[in-house]
């Protein structure tokens, strides 16, 4: 052994890991827990106390800063760091818990779901206090969950419950996503998060673990619904909500609209279902654009596309139509109908139908939403007030990218819907409460840093 006989008083490598002590003691500083600690101090009773309940719930809520994957690695972590235990609440002099012990905490810990989620809720209010922005812009989106398993047991216990050692809840899964132009398809065997966030400060709200197999557009609405009704003041802010074409129907458009008290818009691009157009129209880089004839306007020289784009159409010759874009003029609150103008008129030029047109050159016309509210919203598709709103469902991707690459959530080596609904739970509580810290210690530039120390 190389010994080293001059030691510093005070090394460098303490003056590190202060900073980091002090960013973990931030974290449990803000979890206001005392009702779960209590409630798991009753199930325990009066059964052995080998290792507390408060310091085993403030060793699990740290769990996900550790950068740990297993909680083996991090028991073992504990067994070198004695600051670390210290900072849990674990006696001086006590042995640290084994992961069997951690596991036994854990299935106890999971028949208080709700209570994680009440602290939850509690962090979104205290953020809603300190930022008058927060909860305006939304955004959703889902993530791939594996479990650890590799297939489905049938395996049961004598008095006739699943056998806790196999995985009777996760399904093979497939997901298409476009990269580049291109349908790249993923599969796995496990879960699916689907997340509401907050779009501008990239904070999560509300987790919703469910089977792979579901689709993303049936949650929603149990999303939206379980957030305007726990924050009836924060609903009152939403504007928007950001969301891929995973989301795209009309009964998630309207409904929506409705619990937000149309004050709210999703905002998500229209998936291409239009088998049967009843025209072709190709514009000028030479792409095809199915069209579909407006009803109930008289004539039939009037057509729309998958995105709410609509077109003033005349026969040029026999079964030979042109097409132009009308322009948008806006969208009219008050009669919930989007407004265009002729192309003609508003850009300026000669329209060769002008003749056969009904009403002449500088016609206009108003669509209702309900015309098709799938693809009639508030905010056209083709607009660029679209394009500049939709970009804030990054927001979503990155939270998503944390939740993958700092908390390792694909290979979170769990079993059960059950148990990766509470490590996603204990994810975004964790989340939420360092943004919390931050905004106490004056770093709210750090908000959304979980790494960097305090």
């Amino acid at each position: 052994m190389a010994r080293i006989l001059h030691q510093d008083l005070f090394g460098w490598e303490d003056v590190k890991l202060m900073p980091d002590l002090e960013r973990l003691k931030m974290v449990l500083d803000q979890v206001d827990d005392e009702a779960l600690v209590r409630a798991l101090e009753t199930d325990r009773g009066r059964g052995r106390n080998d290792f507390p309940v408060r310091a085993m719930w403030n060793m699990v809520v740290l769990f996900p800063l550790t950068g740990h994957r297993t909680w083996a690695e991090y028991c073992r972590e504990l067994g070198r760091n004695r600051d670390l235990m210290a900072l849990c609440g674990f006696p001086v002099g006590n042995r640290v818990p084994s992961a069997a012990a951690v596991c036994r905490f854990l299935k106890k810990l999971k028949e208080h779901q709700f209570n994680i989620d009440e602290l939850i809720h509690q962090a979104i209010d205290r953020l809603g206090e300190e930022l008058p922005d927060f909860g305006e812009h939304l955004a959703v989106d889902s993530q791939a969950v594996n479990s650890v398993a590799r297939k489905a047991s049938d395996k049961m216990r004598k008095d006739g419950t699943p056998d806790g050692r196999g995985e009777h809840d996760a399904e093979n899964s497939r997901k298409v996503s476009l990269a580049d132009g291109e349908k790249v398809e993923f599969e796995w065997f496990g879960f699916k998060n689907h997340l509401l966030c907050d779009a501008k400060y990239q904070l999560p709200l509300i987790p919703l673990v469910a089977v792979g197999t579901s689709s993303d557009m049936k949650h929603l609405k149990p999303l939206i619904e379980g957030y305007v009704s726990r924050h009836p003041k924060l609903a009152r802010r939403i504007k928007d909500c950001a969301a891929d074409m995973g989301y795209d129907s009309a009964e998630n458009i309207l409904d929506f609209r409705s619990l937000t008290d149309a004050a709210g818009e999703l905002l998500c691009p229209t998936r291409k279902l239009w088998k049967k157009p009843d025209f072709v129209y190709a514009d000028e880089s030479g792409k095809e654009i199915p069209l579909k004839i407006l009803p109930g306007k008289g004539k039939e020289d009037l057509c729309y596309d998958e995105d709410g784009q609509l077109y003033c159409c005349y026969e040029v010759a026999p079964d030979k139509w042109q097409f132009h874009p009308m322009a948008l003029k806006g969208y009219e609150r008050d009669r919930q109908a989007l407004k265009y103008a002729c192309p003609a008129a508003h850009y300026g030029g000669n329209c060769p139908g002008r003749e056969e047109c009904e009403k002449g050159c500088g016609r206009s016309v108003r669509v209702k939403l309900s015309t098709d509210p799938r693809i009639f919203v508030p905010t056209p598709r083709h607009s660029l007030k679209f394009v500049r709103l939709y970009k804030r469902r990054t927001a979503v991707e990155r939270i998503n990218g944390l939740f993958k690459d700092l908390f390792d959530i694909k290979d979170m080596k769990v079993r059960g819907l059950i148990n990766a609904s509470l490590r996603v739970s204990l994810m975004v509580l964790t989340v939420l409460t360092m943004a919390l810290a931050r905004i106490k210690n004056n770093q709210k530039e750090k908000m959304t840093s979980i790494a960097a120390a305090a």
